[in-house]
Protein backbone atom coordinates (compact mmCIF):
# COMPACT_ATOMS: atom_id res chain seq x y z
CA UNK A 1 0.00 0.00 0.00
CA UNK A 2 2.59 2.39 1.20
CA UNK A 3 4.25 1.99 -2.97
CA UNK A 4 1.41 2.25 -4.22
CA UNK A 5 0.99 5.91 -2.15
CA UNK A 6 4.18 6.69 -3.52
CA UNK A 7 3.68 5.87 -7.40
CA UNK A 8 0.38 8.01 -7.01
CA UNK A 9 2.31 11.28 -5.13
CA UNK A 10 4.55 10.79 -7.73
CA UNK A 11 2.07 10.88 -10.44
CA UNK A 12 0.66 13.98 -9.31
CA UNK A 13 3.48 15.97 -8.79
CA UNK A 14 4.43 15.47 -12.21
CA UNK A 15 1.02 16.19 -13.72
CA UNK A 16 1.11 19.27 -11.76
CA UNK A 17 4.47 20.59 -12.27
CA UNK A 18 3.10 19.76 -16.47
CA UNK A 19 0.38 22.41 -15.68
CA UNK A 20 2.62 24.63 -13.53
CA UNK A 21 4.44 24.75 -16.74
CA UNK A 22 2.33 25.66 -18.82
CA UNK A 23 0.71 28.68 -16.88
CA UNK A 24 4.11 30.19 -16.39
CA UNK A 25 4.91 30.25 -19.48
CA UNK A 26 1.59 31.69 -20.30
CA UNK A 27 0.64 28.97 -22.96
CA UNK A 28 -2.94 29.18 -23.93
CA UNK A 29 -3.57 26.06 -26.43
CA UNK A 30 -7.31 26.87 -26.18
CA UNK A 31 -8.94 23.98 -28.36
CA UNK A 32 -12.90 24.56 -30.25
CA UNK A 33 -15.02 21.82 -30.47
CA UNK A 34 -13.91 21.36 -34.00
CA UNK A 35 -10.60 20.70 -33.59
CA UNK A 36 -11.14 18.63 -30.77
CA UNK A 37 -13.26 16.66 -32.96
CA UNK A 38 -10.68 15.99 -35.42
CA UNK A 39 -8.56 14.58 -32.09
CA UNK A 40 -11.23 11.98 -31.36
CA UNK A 41 -12.10 8.92 -32.79
CA UNK A 42 -15.76 8.68 -32.67
CA UNK A 43 -17.11 5.57 -30.50
CA UNK A 44 -19.04 3.20 -32.88
CA UNK A 45 -19.04 0.20 -30.28
CA UNK A 46 -18.74 -0.88 -26.74
CA UNK A 47 -16.38 -3.20 -27.90
CA UNK A 48 -13.68 0.03 -28.51
CA UNK A 49 -13.91 0.43 -24.83
CA UNK A 50 -10.44 -1.85 -23.90
CA UNK A 51 -8.97 0.22 -21.51
CA UNK A 52 -7.19 -1.49 -18.08
CA UNK A 53 -9.00 0.35 -15.47
CA UNK A 54 -12.34 0.11 -17.57
CA UNK A 55 -12.23 -3.48 -17.94
CA UNK A 56 -11.59 -3.81 -14.18
CA UNK A 57 -14.32 -1.74 -12.81
CA UNK A 58 -16.88 -1.76 -15.35
CA UNK A 59 -19.03 -4.68 -13.94
CA UNK A 60 -17.63 -4.38 -10.26
CA UNK A 61 -19.40 -1.08 -10.21
CA UNK A 62 -22.03 -1.82 -11.82
CA UNK A 63 -22.10 1.01 -14.87
CA UNK A 64 -23.80 0.84 -18.41
CA UNK A 65 -22.93 2.40 -21.35
CA UNK A 66 -24.75 3.87 -23.86
CA UNK A 67 -23.26 5.75 -27.03
CA UNK A 68 -24.31 9.35 -28.27
CA UNK A 69 -22.85 10.33 -31.26
CA UNK A 70 -21.07 14.20 -30.48
CA UNK A 71 -21.37 14.08 -26.62
CA UNK A 72 -18.00 13.74 -24.87
CA UNK A 73 -19.29 12.10 -21.61
CA UNK A 74 -21.67 12.46 -18.86
CA UNK A 75 -22.08 10.05 -15.92
CA UNK A 76 -25.50 9.60 -13.77
CA UNK A 77 -26.86 7.60 -11.20
CA UNK A 78 -29.59 5.38 -11.88
CA UNK A 79 -30.05 3.95 -8.58
CA UNK A 80 -28.60 2.64 -6.02
CA UNK A 81 -25.10 1.36 -6.83
CA UNK A 82 -25.78 1.92 -10.40
CA UNK A 83 -24.69 4.07 -13.15
CA UNK A 84 -24.51 5.18 -16.60
CA UNK A 85 -21.91 6.72 -18.68
CA UNK A 86 -22.83 8.16 -21.90
CA UNK A 87 -19.98 9.07 -24.41
CA UNK A 88 -19.45 10.24 -27.82
CA UNK A 89 -16.03 9.51 -27.92
CA UNK A 90 -13.04 6.56 -27.80
CA UNK A 91 -11.12 8.26 -25.46
CA UNK A 92 -8.97 6.97 -22.00
CA UNK A 93 -8.89 10.93 -20.62
CA UNK A 94 -13.12 11.18 -20.69
CA UNK A 95 -13.99 7.72 -19.65
CA UNK A 96 -11.48 7.99 -16.66
CA UNK A 97 -13.15 11.55 -16.08
CA UNK A 98 -16.39 9.75 -15.74
CA UNK A 99 -15.06 7.24 -13.76
CA UNK A 100 -13.83 9.45 -10.89
CA UNK A 101 -17.18 10.99 -10.65
CA UNK A 102 -18.42 7.68 -10.12
CA UNK A 103 -15.65 7.22 -7.70
CA UNK A 104 -16.63 10.31 -5.70
CA UNK A 105 -19.72 9.28 -5.80
CA UNK A 106 -19.11 6.18 -3.87
CA UNK A 107 -16.73 7.64 -1.41
CA UNK A 108 -19.33 9.73 -0.30
CA UNK A 109 -18.99 13.11 -2.25
CA UNK A 110 -21.34 14.56 -4.12
CA UNK A 111 -20.54 13.95 -7.47
CA UNK A 112 -20.90 18.01 -8.67
CA UNK A 113 -21.90 19.93 -5.78
CA UNK A 114 -18.41 20.44 -4.45
CA UNK A 115 -16.78 24.07 -6.26
CA UNK A 116 -13.93 22.26 -7.68
CA UNK A 117 -15.58 19.00 -8.19
CA UNK A 118 -14.75 18.99 -12.05
CA UNK A 119 -10.87 20.23 -11.06
CA UNK A 120 -10.71 17.35 -9.04
CA UNK A 121 -12.15 14.54 -11.52
CA UNK A 122 -9.94 16.32 -14.30
CA UNK A 123 -6.92 15.59 -11.98
CA UNK A 124 -7.74 12.07 -11.14
CA UNK A 125 -7.99 11.56 -14.72
CA UNK A 126 -4.97 12.58 -15.89
CA UNK A 127 -3.02 10.33 -12.84
CA UNK A 128 -4.61 7.41 -14.00
CA UNK A 129 -4.58 7.84 -17.67
CA UNK A 130 -0.14 8.62 -16.73
CA UNK A 131 -0.04 5.58 -14.40
CA UNK A 132 -1.61 3.41 -16.95
CA UNK A 133 1.18 4.71 -19.71
CA UNK A 134 -1.08 6.69 -21.86
CA UNK A 135 0.72 9.33 -23.59
CA UNK A 136 -0.83 12.31 -23.61
CA UNK A 137 -0.97 15.99 -24.25
CA UNK A 138 -2.33 17.50 -21.27
CA UNK A 139 -2.82 21.06 -22.33
CA UNK A 140 -6.76 19.70 -22.93
CA UNK A 141 -7.01 18.90 -19.33
CA UNK A 142 -5.17 21.90 -18.16
CA UNK A 143 -6.87 24.55 -20.24
CA UNK A 144 -10.21 22.69 -18.93
CA UNK A 145 -8.53 22.71 -15.51
CA UNK A 146 -7.60 26.84 -15.82
CA UNK A 147 -11.11 27.80 -17.36
CA UNK A 148 -12.85 26.13 -13.92
CA UNK A 149 -10.03 27.93 -11.58
CA UNK A 150 -10.32 31.31 -13.03
CA UNK A 151 -14.64 30.72 -12.04
CA UNK A 152 -12.57 30.66 -8.55
CA UNK A 153 -10.38 33.28 -9.23
CA UNK A 154 -7.66 31.11 -8.95
CA UNK A 155 -4.64 29.79 -10.50
CA UNK A 156 -4.18 26.94 -11.68
CA UNK A 157 -1.26 25.60 -9.10
CA UNK A 158 -3.57 27.14 -6.54
CA UNK A 159 -7.09 25.22 -7.51
CA UNK A 160 -4.71 22.01 -7.56
CA UNK A 161 -3.08 22.22 -4.55
CA UNK A 162 -6.40 23.26 -2.80
CA UNK A 163 -7.68 19.24 -4.51
CA UNK A 164 -5.09 17.37 -3.74
CA UNK A 165 -6.26 15.59 -0.86
CA UNK A 166 -9.33 14.60 -2.66
CA UNK A 167 -7.49 13.93 -5.88
CA UNK A 168 -5.29 11.38 -3.91
CA UNK A 169 -7.94 9.55 -1.87
CA UNK A 170 -9.74 9.03 -5.40
CA UNK A 171 -6.85 7.68 -7.41
CA UNK A 172 -6.02 5.12 -5.03
CA UNK A 173 -9.03 4.20 -4.23
CA UNK A 174 -10.18 3.68 -8.01
CA UNK A 175 -6.55 1.49 -7.84
CA UNK A 176 -7.59 -0.57 -5.39
CA UNK A 177 -10.90 -1.39 -6.69
CA UNK A 178 -9.98 -2.12 -10.33
CA UNK A 179 -7.23 -4.70 -8.54
CA UNK A 180 -4.18 -3.36 -11.05
CA UNK A 181 -0.91 -4.29 -9.76
CA UNK A 182 1.28 -0.99 -9.71
CA UNK A 183 3.98 -3.40 -11.63
CA UNK A 184 1.46 -2.77 -14.39
CA UNK A 185 2.08 0.68 -14.54
CA UNK A 186 3.87 1.81 -17.86
CA UNK A 187 6.98 3.98 -15.87
CA UNK A 188 8.08 5.03 -19.50
CA UNK A 189 5.15 6.74 -20.16
CA UNK A 190 6.04 10.62 -21.75
CA UNK A 191 4.32 13.96 -20.44
CA UNK A 192 4.37 16.91 -22.57
CA UNK A 193 6.24 19.49 -21.66
CA UNK A 194 8.93 17.15 -20.66
CA UNK A 195 9.90 17.02 -17.03
CA UNK A 196 13.58 18.23 -16.26
CA UNK A 197 12.93 21.49 -18.53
Amino acid sequence: MKKLKNIVDDAIKRIVLAFVWFENRQIQPRWTEQSRERKLIKLTALEQLDFPLWNSLKDNWNIRVVIKEGLGGLVERIGHEKYLITLGYRDENILYHELAHIAQDKLGYNMNSHPYSHIVVELVSCVLCYLVGKNLDFSESFNYIQERAEWKNKTVLDACTKVLYQTKRIVLFVLEESEISPRKFNKNVMLWPPLGW
